[in-house]
């Protein structure tokens, strides 16, 4: 007989814990993006560096096909679940897993056929690879994408069975697996061939064993197909665009201008620019935190009718998280430039200035971004995603179109805000009622 899920601990016990778990997958992102960084330079310089994220930038567009469905399906078998209904929160994991299987041939589709026929080096214009290596390392990088892939119905699975906490820590430790292999090929001075291959089998392998762990602790028999559901896929299908478009902005404003910022500017500056945007979105990450740790246990209170509770908290939290991140960005104006010339080994200088213009993103980000779990965690969240996707896109346009009376790096900062304050009006102004006291 199917087991119903109580939650017996309080709201604040269970958002602390979701905070540290939350907290230490943010961590862990942060050490792949501060502590490579000197690997990186050390062993490769910037050029080839450039290089490495301009490409490896293209298969994590491919990200984007998932399309939201295993959030969206993730939180609807959460709300199932608080409700005792397992029989749909089977069908809702089933569903995704179904979905993502599809992407993932997709994927691996365009790996096999146009990622071996275009010519990246000349696409991209790259300047430290061989057309060959190219075609090879888009090939791994999109089987790794595809582990990464599968990875959403299996925490889906975690968190419908609340386990979010241990679910949340174990995934998070693919990106240290990826941060201890990078570092090991880099120091033997491997190749950025050798590099993808390592990241690709290590993550088959390591999702093979999350795989049987799950399975081993879960009181329900959720992986599978057979209750997979086309009329559950259309039930999703509204929330996992809102859940798709989310990334969808970000990918365009920071892939996106990546890659408008290389046409335009040397390797240094593309360097600089990540670097000091990886630097000033630590704030960014505090409030994805906050969000993601609100996320499930909104929705198991949404689940049992006790909303109003919920919404109560998460304004006392987006409060006190923006005093902190206003406070964070302060100091990282202050002592950015410092931090980013010892991080480089002295190879990459940025002002104050351009922290700040880069970095002013990051609050207007977290003013909103918080205060969204109301809405994404009861799958409501499709218009305003879609509102951050198509202000993201016009931004771009506009760069584009102005790119010649723009400083470059002036434009890239503009891209990163202009969405962030377009979305933050919008819910303040037009959506308060659902997110405000």
């Amino acid at each position: 007989m199917d087991k119903v899920l109580e939650m017996p601990r309080s709201l604040a016990r269970r958002f602390r814990l979701n905070v540290l778990s939350y907290g230490y997958t943010q961590l862990v992102t942060l050490a792949a993006q501060l502590v490579l960084v000197p690997f990186f330079l050390h062993a490769w310089g910037t050029g080839r560096y450039a290089d490495w994220l301009v490409l490896t930038g293209i298969p994590s567009m491919l990200s984007l096909l998932d399309l939201g469905v295993a959030q969206a399906s993730a939180t609807s078998a959460t709300l199932r679940a608080s409700q005792g209904d397992v029989a749909g929160a089977r069908r809702s994991v089933q569903t995704a897993l179904a979905f993502t299987l599809a992407v993932v041939a997709l994927v691996l589709v365009f790996a096999l056929t146009l990622g071996q026929w275009l010519d990246w080096v000349a696409l991209l214009k790259l300047k430290t690879l061989a057309p060959e290596q190219a075609s090879l390392v888009v090939l791994f990088m999109s089987g790794y994408l595809c582990t990464r892939l599968l990875g959403g119905p299996i925490d889906a699975w975690f968190r419908t069975i609340d386990r979010t906490v241990g679910g949340v820590f174990i995934m998070a430790n693919r990106r240290t697996l990826d941060i201890v292999l990078s570092i090991g090929v880099l120091l033997l001075g491997g190749s950025e061939l050798q590099l993808a291959q390592g990241m690709f089998f290590s993550q088959v392998l390591f999702l093979l064993l999350v795989t049987l762990f799950v399975r081993r602790i879960s009181p329900w028999p959720l992986l599978g197909l057979a209750a997979a559901s086309w009329a559950e896929f259309r039930a999703i299908w509204k929330p996992a665009v809102g859940s798709a478009a989310i990334p969808l902005a970000q990918a365009i404003t920071l892939q996106g201008g990546l890659q408008v910022l290389n046409q335009i500017a040397g390797p240094a500056v593309v360097v600089g620019y990540t670097m000091a945007r990886t630097l000033m979105r630590l704030i960014i990450q505090l409030g994805i935190t906050c969000s993601n740790a609100l996320t499930p246990e909104i929705s198991r209170l949404a689940g049992r009718g006790e909303f109003e509770q919920a919404r109560r908290f998460t304004q006392r939290a987006s409060s006190l998280v923006l005093s902190l991140c206003v406070l964070v960005y302060a100091a990282g104006i202050w002592g950015g430039p410092q931090v980013i010339t010892l991080w480089s080994h002295g190879l990459v200088q940025v002002d104050r200035l351009s922290l700040a213009l880069i970095g002013a993103h990051t609050i207007l980000n977290v003013a909103w971004f918080i205060l969204a779990a109301m809405l994404i965690s009861t799958n409501r969240h499709t218009g305003t995603s879609l509102i951050y996707a198509l202000s993201s896109l016009a931004a771009l346009l506009l760069w584009l179109a102005c790119k010649a009376l723009i400083d470059p790096l002036l434009g890239a900062s503009l891209l990163l805000a202009l969405p962030e304050l377009v979305v933050l009006v919008y819910l303040r102004l037009i959506r308060v009622s659902e997110v405000g006291p």
